[in-house]
């Protein structure tokens, strides 16, 4: 069974690190439209996924979520905005695509284009 280790966008710029098997899912608990979120995001409603990293097992997934969670903000945001990953520990998992994520929050595809235009 594939996890999942995650980076939630919440607002303020806050970001919440965790793990799941199920992206949507853990999305709308989040989002509390399903029982089941965590105190920090009903605190700090998440705007979306700033990026995923799908793991072999729960295993990884942990130690890829303790890794994140000890880095300061500054160094969240450069592993989320990196092609190529500097933290070589990144590689446990395969980064999951933009429209995987857009598509576990909900958006139809096309939307984010759509929005951008005048």
């Amino acid at each position: 069974m594939a996890y999942y280790t995650y980076l939630l966008q919440c607002e303020g710029g806050n970001l919440y690190v965790g793990i799941t098997t199920d992206l949507r899912r853990r999305f709308r608990q989040h989002r509390g439209e399903l029982k089941g979120g965590a105190r920090f995001t009903a605190l700090r409603a998440p705007v979306g996924f700033a990026a995923a990293w799908e793991t072999q097992d729960r295993a990884e997934a942990t130690r890829l979520e303790y890794r994140l969670k000890r880095l300061s903000h500054p160094e969240k945001l450069r592993a989320v905005g990196e092609r190529e990953p500097s933290y070589e520990w990144l590689k446990i998992g395969t980064r999951v695509t933009e429209e995987a994520l857009r598509r576990a929050e909900g958006q139809q595809e096309g939307a984010s284009a759509r929005e951008t235009e005048p």
